[in-house]
């Protein structure tokens, strides 16, 4: 029986004949070039300077002119939403305080887990 890697194996050796020397196909690290230190020193003491000066600060804060009409709330009406039944039954069965008191707990025995070595 033959797996996807040895059926391809064997398809490779036929049409490559150096797969044999390397089965998996995978390609060899290539030696790095040197760098000429000559062109280094001459380049060293360049200046560069940006186009845009502002600090990190001003480029994070977000643009607001022209944005302040664009952001509406929409008015929440009726029908909007949708009521799930499993929901309600969970309401009114009073089983929905319990899993909000469960997953406090969990959440508890999470952070002090976390807190011991």
């Amino acid at each position: 029986m033959q797996n996807r890697s040895s059926s391809r194996l064997v398809s490779d050796q036929s049409s490559n004949p150096t797969s044999s020397t390397n089965p998996k196909g995978r390609n060899r690290r290539r030696s790095k070039q040197r760098i000429v230190n000559s062109n280094l020193e001459e380049n060293s003491h360049l200046v560069v300077t940006m186009a845009d000066q502002r600090t990190m600060a001003q480029l994070l804060q977000a643009p607001t002119e022209g944005y302040e009409d664009a952001i509406v709330v929409p008015a929440i009406t009726a029908d909007n939403f949708e009521l799930k039944h499993c929901l309600l039954t969970l309401v009114k069965n009073k089983q929905f305080l319990h899993m909000i008191k469960r997953t406090r707990m969990l959440i508890s025995v999470i952070s002090t887990r976390s807190l011991l070595p």
